[in-house]
């Protein structure tokens, strides 16, 4: 995982904010019943622990009876002595199978951190058993994909969140499941599982993955959360998928909160695959929130992405992507939740706001991504997306004298789309002492992109010189600045005393303002830091107060 300066620096801000008593943020963000801002158990009668490691009721996870576990129910996972992974698959149905769950009713996976090492229970891949593998005991929980007689789906996944064998989709999704606090690790091709099959009688052998096998692999899940887990050494790192444009077959109300996703997707040439099919995390559902996540590099010889999306309702915020990968951030058309998501109200609008980008940009890649990649481009992304109060920062010498450019910052593919970009930086800053940064282009494709009080490095352009796509727009250019191409950040990337950031942020969209997302977290591990405030909003991802005003005085 990419480790840069800044990157530390913002870790490390985040964890002392985190050690402040500072109150919990809020979600600003409202949508129809969408309890996933916490793993709620309040409602349960009673809560039902299964604890699992060293010493306790179970000593591995294939002996829990994961197919009878529903809401209200908590398996607790403990580190093995000198944290010894366990080498283990798992499958978590609640809410399908089972009687449903309720916003009140959550099951919870957590692992429970080493209390002096504070190192994650570890889930690995590596020739790891299924969950229904224990030689002569009754099989009774395996994966099959919507009750077909052949298995499908079982070697795409090291953790599970989908229905149970005999079942079809109109038992609805699993739902209302948190995945806490694990190191879930290496399920990648060509590495290998021990398989077992579904009657006792048959001998078990020795499974391939795919190589779009995931850390985590939810075929089909309402009201998910993933939070504070380590995800790494995959083809994807996390893949929620939705399908048949039918909605018991629809992931939605996902909420992916400060976890760490990097070394994930397979290096071209791998098993014949091109190095663009697998990525950080890979997601289609209606209603998704990406916050205070870290991802890092993706695989060395990969171009897989940072974040893949095909949602309606998508919210990325407060994230840091200190990474290689192949785009930053793919935002495509939906193909399997189909009209059920694209004709979503939330398709049209997504908000993408308070991000760190200190990032090293593959050839012909691009920060954002938006539009589609289907044969017919009716289901392309085309409404508006909100970029605001974002940093990104690129470190490396304009090597070419022509005006090709480096950084493709906003590639939308349809000529109806809008990007309203405003209160953000974009800083290239050379490698080399007296050299040129890296080339920006602001619009790499069609599309109008409205811009209001963005920093800007001056090797930027507004387009590709001398590849404009007919019909593309950038209104606002005067109103960016860095003429010097310094914006006076501190090492941790927030701004300095007599910054030119300080205080200069437009006004936000009216469509942020009614949406509820203003930009009030703080980039990092940090989830809940609520980002200080003056009462004039700065440029970029952070406020430019001292980190010991910020400590001592508290927030807004």
């Amino acid at each position: 995982m990419q480790t840069t300066t800044c990157f530390r620096a913002l870790v490390f801000l985040a964890g002392a904010l985190a050690g402040s008593s500072l109150p919990a943020q809020t979600s600003t963000t409202v949508r129809a019943a969408t309890p996933t801002m916490v793993a709620d158990q309040s409602g349960c009668p009673s809560i039902n622990y299964y604890d699992v490691g060293p010493g306790k009721s179970y000593t591995a996870l294939m002996q829990l009876p994961w197919s009878k576990l529903k809401g209200c129910d908590s398996v607790r996972i403990y580190p093995k002595p000198n944290n010894a992974p366990y080498y283990e698959m798992i499958l978590v149905s609640a809410g399908t199978n089972l009687a449903p769950s309720s916003p009140t009713r959550f099951m919870r996976v957590i692992g429970m951190p080493d209390p002096v090492s504070g190192d994650l229970p570890i889930i690995d891949g590596t020739n790891a058993t299924q969950l229904e593998t224990v030689l002569g005991q009754t099989r009774t929980l395996q994966y099959w994909e919507n009750n077909n007689p052949v298995r499908a789906l079982y070697r795409y996944g090291l953790v599970m969140i989908s229905g149970q064998i005999g079942r079809d989709m109109n038992f609805g999704p699993a739902g209302y499941i948190s995945i806490e606090n694990l190191d879930i690790r290496n399920a990648s091709y060509p590495g290998t599982f021990y398989d077992g099959k579904f009657y006792a009688t048959q001998p078990d052998t020795t499974g391939s993955y795919d190589l779009f096998t995931s850390c985590i692999f939810a075929e089909v899940a309402a009201h998910l959360i993933l939070r504070n887990n380590v995800i790494h050494g995959c083809g994807n790192g996390i893949f929620i998928n939705s399908k048949n444009a039918s909605l018991v077959e629809l992931s939605q109300d996902v909420l992916i909160e400060g976890n760490q996703i990097f070394d994930n997707s397979n290096a071209a040439g791998l098993g014949g695959g091109n190095g663009r099919h697998e990525h950080n995390s890979y997601t289609e559902a209606r209603d998704i929130i990406y916050q205070n996540n870290v991802f890092g590099d993706v695989k060395t010889g990969a171009f897989g992405d940072c974040l893949k999306d095909r949602s309606s309702g998508l919210v990325v915020r407060y994230n840091v992507f200190a990474s290689n990968c192949g785009n930053q951030m793919s935002l495509l058309n939906s193909t399997g939740g189909q009209a059920l998501i694209w004709g979503d109200p939330g398709y049209s609008t997504t908000y993408i706001y308070g991000n760190v980008f200190d990032v090293s940009m593959q050839s012909n890649t691009s920060l954002a991504l938006y539009g589609g990649d289907a044969n017919s481009t009716t289901t392309y992304r085309q409404g508006t997306l909100y970029f605001y109060n974002n940093t990104l920062t690129v470190k490396g010498d304009n090597m070419t004298t022509s005006p090709y450019p480096s950084v493709f910052l906003f590639h939308m593919d349809l000529q109806n789309a809008i990007a309203d970009i405003r209160n953000n930086i974009f800083f290239t800053t050379p490698a080399t002492a007296g050299a040129e940064g890296k080339i920006q282009v602001m619009s790499y494709g069609a599309g109008t992109a409205n811009l209001a009080n963005n920093w800007v490095s001056p090797s930027a352009a507004q387009f590709w010189l001398g590849h404009p796509v007919a019909g593309a727009v950038v209104n606002g250019w005067n109103t960016n600045m860095g003429a010097n191409n310094n914006p006076m950040m501190q090492q941790d990337l927030r701004p300095a005393s007599g910054s030119p950031l300080l205080d200069a942020a437009a006004p936000l969209a009216v469509g942020v303002i009614s949406s509820g997302n203003r930009p009030n977290g703080v980039a990092g591990l940090g989830a809940g830091m609520i980002r200080p405030s003056d009462g004039h909003l700065d440029i970029g991802a952070y406020e430019g107060l001292p980190l010991d005003t910020i400590l001592r005085n508290g927030f807004e």
